[in-house]
């Protein structure tokens, strides 16, 4: 079975594509030609489509407003955290260029000093430069008491957040906070440019919140049609050059276990992330 870590760090950004790029498309959903030449044998294959299987339909693409998992599956497709966790437990990064650590001297010899240097040259999928104050601009949306988030355990006990520049971003903390990094790789970046001058009574129920448009993962947000599917699309700025292989995903929102099984052995889904919460 799929979980969202394997899907995303194998197929999405490291390239499973080689097994996946030819898989047959939704009937559903838009369709493309595949790659016209044929990669080398073990090499990934650029191009192509996979359907995703969803036992349960998102309601808003960011995790600290949103209790269901498939959402966030969803928004880790479209937008980027600063670390990521892959499928092997590690801490990895993504937004920022290092995973903080005492060795690497991005965490004070106290613990109560956290360093996060940024990936110069990223841009929101609108073509907005990515900065350390879309960063401040999350912490500051998570802590707003008009913000319904879903808690701020860990997060309020930052004392305050430094911008030395563009690029760096320094969390000083009242006490120590052994799982911050746990906290910082399941959020996605808020991008200040959209939502900074939106009230933040208002924040939830902005569109954004559905779309994830501008986003500043591997694929961009295409469309969602309501009980059918959620379809994105490769985003050619990616950090990662030559990244993502995939040219689209189409995400299936298939509530019955028995039909999505169904359409897992029609080829009209290639892959699930999970058929139940509890499988």
């Amino acid at each position: 079975m799929w979980t969202r870590r394997r899907f995303i760090g194998g197929m999405a950004l490291l390239g499973a594509g080689a097994a996946l790029g030819a898989c047959a498309p939704s009937p559903q959903a838009p369709q493309q030609p595949g790659p016209t030449t044929q990669p080398a044998a073990g090499q990934p294959r650029r191009g192509g489509q996979v359907t995703v299987g969803l036992h349960q339909e998102p309601d808003r693409l960011w995790g600290p407003i949103t209790g269901l998992t498939v959402a966030q599956e969803v928004a880790d497709l479209i937008n980027e955290p600063l670390i990521r966790i892959n499928e092997n437990q590690e801490y990895i990064p993504a937004l920022a260029e290092q995973v903080p650590t005492m060795e690497n001297g991005l965490i004070s010899r106290d613990g109560l000093t956290w360093t996060f240097k940024l990936r110069r040259g990223v841009k929101w999928h609108d073509g907005r430069p990515f900065t350390s104050k879309d960063v401040l601009f999350t912490y500051q949306t998570i802590m707003n008491p008009d913000v319904p988030v879903r808690g701020r355990v860990g997060w309020n006990q930052v004392e305050s957040v430094e911008l030395p520049d563009d690029y760096t971003v320094v969390f000083k903390f009242k006490t120590l906070d052994a799982a911050f990094l746990d906290r910082v790789a399941i959020v996605t970046i808020l991008p200040q440019h959209i939502l900074g001058s939106v009230p933040p009574k208002d924040l939830a129920t902005h569109e954004w919140f559905r779309t994830n448009r501008p986003g500043l993962g591997p694929f961009r947000f295409v469309e969602w049609r309501p009980g059918n599917y959620i379809l994105v699309e490769r985003n050619p700025e990616y950090y990662l050059p030559d990244r993502p292989y995939l040219d689209r995903i189409v995400i299936k929102i298939i509530t019955d276990a028995n039909t999505l099984t169904n359409q897992l052995e029609t080829g009209e889904v290639d892959i699930r992330f999970r058929m139940l919460n509890d499988q």
